[in-house]
């Protein structure tokens, strides 16, 4: 074997601890023929051990270094095999050490030298090479001593150490030698399903774990294997009783409890699963898995605060799964914690960066954060992988819609609806749209469609609170939005609470301007409402997105604090210059400041968004919102209507509508 032939076999792959077969002579046999040819292959050459070690070129690599404690330490991570079994004295090395009396490694293994420290120290001072091999056997290299071997223990450890690696079909392969040696091997049967699970063969995996049992109906952790097997093929309470099983076996199993607590979450059964994965985590508290899947159902409960804690500790135990923190992003942005969840999805992308539903999760809590050109990189990234993802297109026609392109946006959504009419969530996106288009009958009527349906319906309230507030029906609008506040139990996304106190403040205000009756009282709500949803939003800050900034802008606004309105408008519209919304606050707040000119600088700025030759009103909607909040602030300031750039930008806004 040449040094070329080395370099051109790819098909080699790591096998593992092979110690049993490290102890036969007709093994040891095969490596001593095999080690010299390899080491004349590479020569005198020093090669870099790391180099080797990661790209895993040679089927044996030699390795020649003086720092032996890296080397080891660095192998050993990897679950590397080291030749120990084989004498240094058979094997030719490289010395530098005249006085072959003083070598003293000549017949030391590579793994009795790293507990010699005598020897080490020797073998530093006087400069002498070792080699250090690394295991790698091809194929058909297993395939032959599978078939001469003769101990199915053998069989089977071999089997499951080839399972951990990813290589589930030659693991099945050892598992049934062993199986065929040994038909009553429980642990064969056992390791075999779990190989059948890790290549979704659910049935088969099911029944070579039933098979288990039979043999060893009394192992609990054979009852949870098979639990597991039945939960994820749509078992459920099959599953439980699987895991009932084992604890009933073995109470002391935290890992039972701790897949019964996820399968109770499976069919919504929260406060069960919450307890199963508490008492998981008094049996091990080490299990840095459990914490997540206990955030994940304390998210599922509602109880969002004491999810992300559970998070934080499982990822601060080192906890780097994909899943782990594509869930902390998913209840990051049900927080409203946008910047934050997008970091924690990155995280997850780095891991699986072809996981569609984390590309659209993550799309989501851009837009919300305002980073909308990004948003709409990565929802497009999402469709390339997979083009009939719905959600992925119901997003991006949310992101259309966010960037004025209402016509798109619209086109884009109602191609959703035609492939699923009951998709609640492409529906509110579709009323958004008709809202933002002007067209609040059919926006009207759409929302409530789904509100008909929606348990949760707290955020589909707040649209139908928008819209009856475009139609000008304020007190009904009033009655929607305090509907909304009052579903507290199930009410604690606070970034949605803070829009229905938003939207009540501003149906008061309207009221408290146009109403002879209860006029101070409507007055006193109005101004009560905008400083809750100031105080839940001061509480976002750390977010710093535009969404956060422009509803704090709002309420200093209608509170008359205008100096920090416009702050908190020029923060927002930095990090989102395509919101009109935040751009026709601005103009307002301007007017109210006196600097008029500036004012209808913004306008015109925001008319431009607005509008377009091919559709110029593509969003009539939000013109037309400026404009009603325009004269609303006039209402309050009777001094202002005489103004001529006033007028100049109330003209604007009329003749673009």
């Amino acid at each position: 074997m040449t040094e070329e032939d080395l370099q051109k076999d790819k098909s080699i792959f790591e096998v593992g601890n092979l110690q049993s077969f490290l102890s036969r002579d007709k093994y040891q046999k095969c490596l001593c023929e095999f080690i010299p040819s390899v080491i004349n292959a590479l020569g005198s050459k020093k090669i870099d051990y790391k180099d080797i070690i990661l790209n895993l070129n040679p089927n044996m690599a030699c390795v020649q270094s003086n720092d032996f404690q890296d080397i080891y330490g660095y192998i050993n991570d990897r679950a590397c095999t080291f030749i120990n079994n084989i004498s240094i004295d058979k094997i030719p090395i490289e010395k530098k050490c005249n006085d072959e009396n003083k070598c003293l490694i000549m017949n030391i293994s590579p793994l009795e030298l790293k507990s010699c420290s005598k020897v080490k120290t020797e073998w530093i001072n006087k400069s002498c090479y070792l080699p250090i091999f690394v295991l790698h056997i091809r194929n058909e290299e297993l395939n032959k001593i599978l078939e001469s071997e003769t101990n199915s223990i053998t069989f089977a450890e071999t089997g499951e150490s080839l399972r951990k690696k990813g290589c589930y079909n030659e693991a099945i392969k050892a598992f049934d030698k062993a199986i065929a040696f040994d038909s009553t091997y429980a642990w064969a049967f056992e390791r075999k399903g779990a190989a059948l699970r890790d290549l979704s063969l659910y049935e088969d995996s099911i029944a070579a774990l039933n098979k288990a049992l039979e043999i060893d109906p009394k192992n609990a952790w054979t009852h949870v294997e098979l639990g597991e097997s039945l939960r994820i093929n749509g078992q459920p309470e099959k599953a439980i009783e699987e895991f009932d099983n084992a604890i009933s076996i073995n109470p002391d199993l935290g890992w039972a409890f701790e897949r019964k607590g996820a399968t109770l979450r499976d069919i919504g059964n929260y406060y069960d699963s919450i307890g199963c994965l508490k008492h998981a985590i008094e049996l091990d508290p080490e299990n840095a898995w459990i914490y997540a899947e206990l955030g994940e159902s304390l998210h599922k409960n509602g109880k969002r605060e004491e999810a992300l804690e559970a998070f934080d500790l499982a990822i601060n135990m080192d906890l780097k799964k994909a899943w782990v923190f594509e869930r902390l992003g998913v209840l990051l942005n049900n927080l409203g914690r946008y910047n934050r969840a997008s970091d924690a999805l990155k995280k997850s992308l780095e891991i699986e960066p072809q996981n569609v539903q984390t590309l659209v999760e993550l799309s989501e809590s851009l837009r919300y954060s305002g980073h909308v050109i990004e948003a709409l990189q990565v929802v497009n990234h999402a469709l390339s992988i997979s083009p009939k993802f719905l959600w992925a297109k119901a997003s991006k026609a949310a992101i259309w819609n966010e960037l004025n392109c209402c016509e798109n946006a619209l086109k884009l959504i109602n191609e959703v609806l035609m492939n699923d009419n009951r998709y609640l969530y492409a529906k509110k996106i579709k009323a958004l749209i008709l809202n933002n288009s002007a067209r609040y009958d059919e926006a009207l009527t759409t929302i409530e469609e789904v509100i008909t349906i929606e348990k949760e319906r707290y955020w589909s309230l707040v649209i139908k609170g928008w819209i009856q507030e475009n139609l000008g029906k304020f007190e009904e609008a009033l009655e929607t939005y305090e509907i909304a506040i009052h579903l507290e139990n199930k009410f604690d996304i606070d970034r949605i609470k803070c829009c229905a106190y938003l939207g009540s403040g501003n149906s008061c205000y309207v009221m408290h301007l146009r109403s002879d009756k209860n006029k101070n009282d409507y007055q006193n709500r109005s101004i009560e409402n905008y400083e809750k949803a100031l105080e839940l939003l001061k509480a976002q800050i750390d977010n710093i997105d535009a969404y956060t900034l422009s509803r704090m802008g709002w309420c200093q606004f209608r509170l008359g604090n205008y100096d920090e309105a416009e702050r908190l408008f020029i923060d927002a519209l930095s990090l989102h210059p395509e919101r009109i919304e935040s751009q026709f606050f601005m103009v307002l707040t301007l007017i109210c400041r006196g600097k008029y000119d500036l004012a209808l600088d913004e306008c015109n700025s925001g008319i431009k968004l607005a509008t377009t030759e091919s559709d110029p009103t593509r969003c009539r909607g939000l013109l037309s919102m400026s404009l009603r909040y325009l004269n609303e602030t006039l209402e309050d300031h009777v001094e202002l209507k005489e103004n001529k750039v006033v007028k100049a930008i109330t003209q604007q806004l009329e003749y673009n509508l």
